[in-house]
């Protein structure tokens, strides 16, 4: 801190310590996940190794039950011994996977409670951060006491400045400055509405071979659903736009597929859900199964979708 001198220096410097500690812990949880996904990947492998094993045992008891030659009871005998190690073994395996898949749960909570709380809070305090800074050097740039430098003081929050009427320009509505429309706002102009996951029926319709598109894993889709629910969805909600959600990851140093501006994108872009009505309050799945599928694992309530049908 020996190099700060000015203000600007020192709200410059909170700004950084935020970013870095915000790209620090999700890259601690992305790492995390990463570990146990491959931890649980190999157990399963293993698992299944010593599956086929026992089975190739249990056949050779099999082939061998018709014999009652001297040498076939002692290979009997021999491979007897090898099924009960064998088994013994399995079980191990499949104790040891199941204890992975708990930490695996356990870390996804983590993760999900990081995104919900300290993430998000540290977004939210950087953008108004860089509101203030903004407000802030348009007031010295005008001046105090003139009309411009009391409508900024009151948008950075300073009090002790003559009140005036008008509003500079740069901070009007409609300039530049965001507006906060709210879920339904920012659906409406898109022509999207918001849906009751838990009305989704894709049974019909399930998703085969490869879960992901793209390369892209099922933790990849873990991190996408709760970065919409925890991060994108409340930015939206505050004014945010798409390019405040890449200028944030430009600050983390994020990179695919760990950027909010892709989650952004996944959602509101050119791919959106969509859904048509089915009988009842039913909706049937037309695109984004895979969202809807993690959305019921993570139990995220409603996603926005373009809706067929009346």
């Amino acid at each position: 801190m020996s190099d700060i001198r000015t203000r600007d220096e020192a709200l410059d410097a909170i700004d950084r310590a935020l970013a870095r500690w915000q790209a620090e812990t999700a890259d601690m949880f992305a790492q995390a996940m990463a570990a146990v996904d491959g931890a649980q990947a190999a157990g399963e492998a293993e698992t299944r190794r010593r599956a086929q094993q026992v089975a190739t045992l249990q056949a050779q008891l099999r082939a061998l039950s018709s014999s009652d030659s001297q040498s076939a009871q002692a290979l009997r005998a021999q491979i007897q011994r090898q099924l009960v190690h064998a088994e013994q073994s399995l079980e191990a395996a499949r104790q040891a996977t199941r204890r992975i898949g708990r930490i695996a749960c356990q870390v996804g909570r983590l993760q999900r409670s990081h995104v919900r709380t300290a993430e998000a809070s540290v977004c939210a305090a950087r953008a108004d951060l860089a509101s203030r800074v903004t407000a802030l050097r348009a007031y010295r740039a005008a001046g105090a006491g003139g009309a411009i430098a009391a409508s900024v003081a009151r948008v950075a929050g300073i009090s002790g400045v003559p009140g005036a009427a008008g509003v500079p320009a740069a901070l009007a509505p409609g300039a530049g400055a965001p507006s906060v429309l709210g879920s339904a706002g920012w659906l409406a102009v898109r022509g999207l509405t918001d849906i009751d996951v838990a009305k989704v029926e894709f049974a019909d319709n399930p998703i085969t071979g490869s879960f992901g598109r793209g390369g892209h894993a099922r933790a990849d889709y873990r991190w996408a659903m709760t970065t919409w629910d925890q991060v994108v969805r409340p930015g939206l909600d505050r004014g945010m736009s798409r390019d405040d959600f890449a200028a944030r990851d430009t600050a983390r140093g994020a990179s695919p597929p760990r950027r909010t501006a892709d989650v952004y994108d996944m959602f509101l872009g050119s791919d959106p859900i969509r859904v048509e009505r089915g009988a009842g309050e039913t909706l049937d799945v037309i695109d984004g199964r895979h969202r809807l599928m993690v959305a019921c694992e993570l139990g995220i309530t409603r996603l926005p979708a373009h809706v067929i049908g009346p």
